[in-house]
C-alpha cells in the first residue's frame, strides 16, 4: 500500500544514509548500525518503500537501489542559525506550499522541506514531478504587514536565487526566465510558485521551490535539465543553503524596497531579453521582441511599433521563436511603467 506523506525521522535518516557506503546490507547489519531491532528495520523498510523510496527488502536483505542524497534538517538549521522548530522536514508530502498554507497564523515554522512530493503544485495547475531524493523541494512562510508589498516577491526571489548560484557555481550559465522559472544551460532547472494569503493586518507569503539535481531522471524531459549534468561539485545540502537564504534575503527587501533598483540587475539575467519571443494571449499567439521588465515587474516587449506591457497573469506558453533573429535594445529603449 503506498503512503500519502511520511515526515521525516532520525531513525530512517540513519538507515538511507546507508545507501551511500554501499547498496546491499543484510538487516541484521541494518540494525546493528541504526541501534534498533531486525524487526524494526524490516517495518521502517515497508514503510520507505510504500512512498517509492527506492530500497527493497529481499529475505534478509536491504537493498538499495541506488545512492540516496538527502538534506540533513539539523545541519541546514545550524548553518542559517535557524530555530529548529522552523524547519520541518518530510520524506514525502502532497505539496509543501499546501503544507504552509494548512499551518496556523502564530506557527513558528518558516521552512517545509520534502525530499518527494506527490502532488507538487507549478504555475497554472502545473505538476511538478520529482523522484526521492532527486531534487531540493521546499517552501518558505513568512508573516508580513499588508503595508509591505510582496507582489514583486517571485521576481526578487528568482533574481537573488541566480545571484547566488551564480556566484557559487561561475562555470554554470544561469538564467532568469520571467515570471518564476530558473534555467541551467538552456533548459528549465527551477520552478517557483508564490502564494500570497491576505489577512485583516497581516499577509502570509509562501514561496515553494524546486530544483532538479538528478540528471538521469530529469534529463529525459526534453525541456529540463538537473544540476548533475552541468557539474560535478554537487552538494545538496550546501546549495539548499542558498536557495533558503535567498528567500529569506527577499522578504527582508520586499519589507522596504521596491523592485526598481533591481531592473537592471534582473535584466542582465533575463533569458529572453532583447530575443524575440511567442507567447499566448486571449487564446491567440503573439510574436514580438523582449525589451525587459518594468519597475512593476511587467514584461515590456515591442509588437511592431507598439510597446507593450504584460502582466504574468494575463499570458502564458512563452517561448523563443523558432526563427529568433539578434533583436538587442538598450535599456533607454524601453519605458517602465
Amino acid at each position: 500500500m503506498v503512503t500519502s506523506s511520511l515526515p521525516w525521522s532520525s531513525e530512517d535518516e540513519k538507515i538511507l544514509c546507508l545507501s551511500q557506503r554501499r547498496l546491499v546490507w543484510s538487516v541484521a547489519r541494518v540494525a546493528e548500525n541504526v541501534g534498533i531491532s531486525e524487526e524494526r528495520v524490516r517495518h521502517r523498510i515497508a514503510r520507505l518503500a510504500g512512498i517509492n523510496v527506492p530500497v527493497r527488502l529481499e529475505r534478509n536483505e536491504v537493498r538499495f537501489l541506488r545512492y540516496l542524497d538527502l538534506l540533513s534538517p539539523d545541519d541546514l538549521c545550524l548553518a542559517m542559525g535557524l530555530d529548529r522548530q522552523a524547519l520541518v522536514h518530510w520524506w514525502q508530502i502532497d505539496s509543501t506550499n499546501d503544507a504552509c498554507l494548512r499551518l496556523e497564523t502564530n506557527s513558528p515554522v518558516r521552512f517545509i522541506v520534502a525530499e518527494s512530493q506527490s502532488a507538487g503544485r507549478g504555475r497554472r495547475n502545473n505538476c511538478w514531478f520529482s523522484d526521492f531524493a532527486g531534487s531540493i523541494l521546499f517552501s518558505f512562510r513568512h508573516v508580513a504587514s499588508v503595508d509591505s508589498d510582496f507582489r514583486i516577491f517571485s521576481l526578487v526571489f528568482s533574481l537573488f536565487v541566480v545571484e547566488a548560484v551564480s556566484a557559487h557555481y561561475p562555470e554554470l550559465s544561469c538564467w532568469v526566465k520571467w515570471p518564476n522559472d530558473i534555467y541551467l544551460g538552456g533548459k528549465k532547472w527551477m520552478g517557483i510558485l508564490v502564494d500570497i494569503v491576505h489577512g485583516m493586518s497581516t499577509q502570509t507569503i509562501i514561496a515553494g521551490l524546486g530544483c532538479n539535481i538528478r540528471s538521469d531522471i530529469v534529463d529525459q524531459v526534453e525541456s529540463a535539465v538537473g544540476l548533475s549534468s552541468q557539474t560535478n561539485e554537487v552538494d545538496k545540502n550546501t546549495l539548499a543553503q542558498l536557495l533558503m537564504q535567498a528567500c529569506i534575503d527577499a522578504s527582508i527587501y520586499c519589507e522596504t524596497s521596491d523592485f526598481s533598483a533591481l531592473v537592471n540587475r534582473y535584466n542582465q539575467y533575463h533569458l529572453h531579453h532583447g530575443q524575440v519571443i511567442n507567447y499566448r494571449f486571449e487564446d491567440q499567439t503573439h510574436n514580438a521582441v523582449v525589451l525587459g521588465i518594468s519597475v512593476n515587474g511587467h514584461l515590456i516587449v515591442r509588437n511592431g511599433d507598439q510597446d507593450l506591457y504584460l502582466h504574468a497573469e494575463q499570458i502564458s506558453h512563452i517561448r523563443l521563436a523558432s526563427s529568433n533573429r539578434s533583436a538587442v535594445y538598450s535599456l533607454s529603449d524601453t519605458r517602465v511603467s
